[in-house]
């Protein structure tokens, strides 16, 4: 590629990673369809539907790997389908909106979406980009991850006062990033010969990776806590126009996100992948405060934020010790396990699991939810730290190194 290609490319990605999280645009508006929209249904059956995205789009992300990996369709046209389906679903929002069914639609075609622009853009990252500049790329993209989040919660968290689903329609601005794509993704496919099989040697499939999947499949888990019962926190606070306090805790835990990734770069040089126990303190600290301090929607305000950091920590340090243990015939299945199959299936085990057990413990308490949760958290960081240990002792370095450059 040429030095003009690769900026192109660049930022192509950058501007995919604003819609990277398209259930921040929705969940300000969970105890509105709760309250006023679906009131026959539970809390928990309505942020499950919600969160159906978590299941559709590792099953969209690994298809869509499978049929990159056998030379079926480059990753090109499956990017750019992603996002002009996204762009879709919020045309068919405007559509379909009077029964509940249609909220499980709307999000299952989201998860379809997402699995197959979000992965696949990863692994072109890992493709086209090396060492540092990877490492830059990857802590731009949490920057924008953020401001997109932010920028998403907030207009639907005003929009959500009006129309329930007005967030899905926001979506409609993954068409124009999706025509830019067209023009600056690589549309090459895998060579195979008459028996499906790539001609051009691959690496070995490193099971690392599985390691890194796992990680952010539980900070999904934990993080998505936070956001999914913020506007039930403030209401059992009685806080007034809950919705749109939601949409903005949502945007400060976005913004909170985009602020570390101005610090992701010089960090993940120095600590590697210690920042992913780093990430889960984090998470029970900002669900620690936002237990603690329903008092003060401003200290809430400073925990979500505090839990956004988190993401900012993990998921691009992730991609960074990935892109050092695949080649471009698995990138596209390492992105979908690392940016489809565990984030999406650990967003929608959340409610399922984390919801249920604290409402069958303590009731509708939000309060011993984030608390529970963050010593859940706290649990995950110290296995975090000592398996990091442990694998730095095994492969001979200090833990500062376990990104290892040279794993390729």
């Amino acid at each position: 590629m040429t030095a003009k290609q690769k900026r192109s490319l660049a930022l192509t990605l950058i501007l995919i990673a604003l819609i990277q999280m398209p259930t921040s645009a929705i969940l300000p508006a969970v105890n509105k369809i709760y309250t006023e929209v679906f009131t026959d249904h539970t809390l928990s059956s309505i942020q499950t539907s919600m969160l159906l995205t978590g299941i559709m789009s590792p099953i969209s992300a690994l298809l869509m790997a499978f049929l990159i990996r056998r030379g079926v369709i480059s990753k090109r046209a499956v990017v750019v389908f992603g996002l002009f389906l996204l762009g879709f679903v919020g045309v068919l929002a405007i559509l379909l909106n009077r029964h509940f069914w249609c909220l499980a639609l709307l999000s299952a075609l989201m998860g379809c979406a997402a699995g197959c622009y979000v992965s696949t853009a990863t692994s072109v990252l890992v493709d086209c980009f090396e060492g540092d500049e990877c490492r830059r790329i990857a802590g731009i993209q949490a920057i924008f991850l953020g401001l997109g989040g932010a920028a998403l919660s907030v207009s639907c968290g005003f929009l959500a006062n009006t129309l329930w689903y007005g967030g899905y329609i926001v979506l409609m601005i993954a068409i124009p990033i999706g025509i830019l794509a067209l023009f600056s993704v690589p549309g090459g496919r895998l060579k195979t010969d008459k028996d499906g099989k790539e001609k051009a040697p691959r690496a070995k499939f490193n099971y690392d990776v599985l390691y890194y999947a796992l990680a952010v499949f539980l900070l999904l888990f934990i993080f998505t806590v936070a956001t999914g019962n913020i506007s039930v926190h403030f209401d059992n606070a009685g806080i007034r126009n809950f919705s749109t306090a939601a949409g903005f805790a949502v945007a400060v835990q976005m913004l909170g996100s985009a602020a570390f990734g101005f610090c992701f770069r010089p960090l993940s040089a120095r600590f590697g992948d210690m920042l992913i126990p780093a990430a889960f303190v984090f998470c029970a600290a900002g669900l620690t405060i936002i237990n603690l301090c329903d008092f003060s929607l401003p200290l809430m305000y400073l925990g979500i934020a505090i839990n956004g950091m988190s993401m900012s920590m993990l998921n691009p340090q992730c991609v960074m010790s990935v892109s050092k243990r695949v080649d471009p015939s698995n990138s596209a299945i390492a992105g979908a396990l690392l940016h489809s199959a565990a984030p999406g299936i650990g967003a929608f085990l959340s409610p399922v699991i984390i919801t249920n057990i604290t409402m069958a413990i303590a009731g509708n308490s939000t309060k011993y939810r984030y608390q529970f949760t963050a010593f859940v958290a706290l649990a995950f960081a110290a296995i975090f730290f000592f398996c990091n240990l442990y694998r730095s002792k095994k492969a001979g370095s200090e833990p500062a190194e376990l990104t290892g450059d040279d794993f390729r």
